[in-house]
């Protein structure tokens, strides 16, 4: 009797302990991500998680971790102009006083 129970308490342990060792090695790619300070720490953990039902998401988790995350930029960058060449059309377009405009006619009868 103290041999079955001996048995069925470490049949327990043996159990808890596997179940505790799944558990951190499938938290191993969060934690990766949040030393190595990446920008989808939430995604990585998710998927990391998503693992314990579908073993590649974890290995997909964990590569994932290690990349370093593209920074794209969100500006658009116009080329410089000379201040002549904006200055030339302005100037182009002024008119004396007295004088008559030179720019296309307009039609102002109708």
């Amino acid at each position: 009797m103290n041999l079955e129970i001996a048995s069925l308490f470490l049949i327990l342990f043996a159990v808890i302990i596997i179940v505790w060792g799944i558990a951190v090695v499938h938290t191993l790619p969060g934690k990766i991500a949040t030393k190595r300070n990446h920008s989808q720490v939430e995604a990585i953990e998710i998927m990391s998680y998503l693992g314990l039902l579908v073993f590649p998401l974890w290995m997909g988790a964990l590569i994932w971790a290690y990349l370093v995350p593209v920074k794209l930029k969100a500006t658009v960058e116009t080329p410089v102009q000379d201040d002549a060449a904006v200055a030339a059309p302005a100037l182009a377009a002024t008119v004396q006083v007295g004088e008559e405009p030179t720019g296309p006619a307009k039609d102002t009868e109708a």
